[in-house]
């Protein structure tokens, strides 16, 4: 699946091809090895971005690609900022690095994740929360179907997974 398609084709990509979710391109900068992240956009910029893609469809912003190496109390700090930026205008926001709870929050008061959707390395996602308790997390602050951002948003839980699964166990 594409995760951006240029504006004078959305539609055709919508239509026929069942795009459902395209990337605004923000990005803050940081990534693996560069943990300087820039300020996030504005509210209003994020919100003027958003306009001109067609209707119906999940926007995010891929605002940071640190793969799990930016762990300071600043790197998390900026990465909250461009999610409350990205949330208030309505968009989700997409991380590729372990989960952690530090960004388990956005700092709006609806207790929201800071990262909508994560995304990490294999090897990241055996070091990370286990997957079992990060949706159980997401479950008891009820984010599934009644996410503003995420409304559609469904989760499957395998219901047994042997302990040799090259996936790593699941864990409560």
């Amino acid at each position: 699946m594409l995760d951006t398609a240029d504006l004078p084709v959305e539609r055709i990509f919508t239509d026929q091809y069942e795009l459902n979710a395209t990337d605004l391109g923000f990005f803050s900068g940081a990534s693996y090895g560069q943990c300087d992240a820039s300020k996030p956009p504005s509210v209003q910029s994020i919100k003027g971005a958003k306009a001109e893609h067609q209707a119906g469809l999940y926007l995010y912003g891929d605002s940071a690609d640190p793969e799990s190496i930016c762990t300071s109390q600043a790197s998390y700090e900026v990465m909250i900022r461009w999610a409350q930026n990205l949330h208030r205008a309505g968009v989700g926001n997409l991380v590729t690095q372990e989960s952690v709870p530090r960004l388990y929050n956005d700092g709006l008061g609806s207790g929201g994740s800071a990262v909508d959707i994560w995304t990490m390395l294999p090897l990241a996602r055996r070091r990370s929360v286990p997957f079992a308790t990060a949706v159980n997390l997401c479950l008891a602050k009820g984010a599934i179907g009644h996410d503003p951002i995420m409304p559609w948003l469904k989760v499957r839980i395998p219901l047994s997974r042997s302990s040799t699964d090259s996936r790593g166990p699941i864990r409560g």
